[in-house]
């Protein structure tokens, strides 16, 4: 799979639509482009073919002797915390895609993947690398398509499915990425750039909602959801963290720039702020009641 990663790097750009990996998967991707020098048309055709090959062992779970494999397991190795070898395989795949093209349509397709097959999002989560919490565009990226994981990806029953977890730790590794750490999500949010605080905000509301599906699994309160509440108490910021973000970034405050005229952009990013601020509040009463 690493050769075939290398050799498909070569193949054209994947179209803008976030969908374009369909067209992969069904061997209608276009093969050249119009500027392509003769000499290298036979190593795009090449690297069209492996793309596809590739595109299939990662995603088509009728065609991939990986994807059979682990459909094949019963769950008993993601439950008890540990992946199997084609789950490694699969996952560094995905990891490298990450690290090697951050562009929408390839972020579709790794979505597509852990869709496809849920259980490869505990691997995924797992080892899933985040910058620094700095308001700089690859930590803004990263953020938004982690909130894009948590929200559209596979839910914590679909990953669980084949096996009910007995500890609420082992379902963690479902709900959030390990590299999204208490320490980190307060460091964001004690950032003075409105755009991560309020990335890292929709992020921590992703992590609410997606614990609140769950938890509405259950038919009543059980020793089980309330560890599991805990255990993810430890994984967010403090809400006294919070309720400070309410005197930084107040949408009700005269922003006045040089000129003497009233920032309208500066105050609109107070306002999302603050609109995050009480949507992640929300779910905070709603997950957390004793926080």
């Amino acid at each position: 799979i690493d050769r075939l990663i290398r050799i498909s790097e070569y193949a054209p750009a994947l179209s803008d639509a976030e969908s374009s990996y369909e067209a992969v998967l069904s061997a209608v991707d276009r093969e050249t482009t119009a500027e392509d020098d003769p000499h290298v048309i036979h190593l795009r055709l090449a690297a069209v073919q492996c793309r596809r090959l590739l595109f299939i062992l990662l995603a088509d779970k009728h065609r991939s002797p990986f994807l059979l494999q682990i459909r094949a397991n019963d769950g008993a190795k993601a439950a008890s915390g540990r992946s199997s070898p084609q789950e490694h395989i699969i996952n560094r795949a995905l990891l490298s895609f990450v690290s090697n093209d951050c562009s929408l349509p390839m972020r579709a397709f790794i979505l597509h993947c852990l869709r496809a097959t849920p259980i490869l999002l505990f691997p995924f989560f797992r080892s899933l690398p985040m910058p620094d919490p700095k308001p700089t565009y690859d930590c803004l990226s990263a953020l938004a398509f982690v909130s894009n994981l948590l929200s559209e990806g596979p839910s914590v029953s679909d990953c669980v499915s084949q096996q009910m977890p007995s500890r609420a730790d082992q379902v963690i590794p479902f709900i959030l990425p390990s590299s999204l750490s208490k320490a980190f999500l307060t460091k964001a949010v004690q950032s003075t750039n409105a755009f991560l605080v309020a990335e890292a905000l929709r992020v921590i509301c992703d992590v609410l909602k997606r614990v609140e599906a769950y938890a509405s699994t259950f038919r009543d309160e059980t020793p089980f959801e309330f560890s599991l509440r805990e255990s993810l108490q430890k994984r967010l910021p403090d809400i006294q963290m919070l309720l400070a973000l309410r005197s930084r970034f107040d949408p009700f405050a005269t922003v006045v720039d040089e000129d003497g005229m009233d920032d309208a952009a500066v105050l609109s990013k107070e306002e999302v702020v603050a609109l995050r601020l009480c949507e992640t509040l929300q779910g905070y009463g709603r997950v957390l009641p004793d926080e």
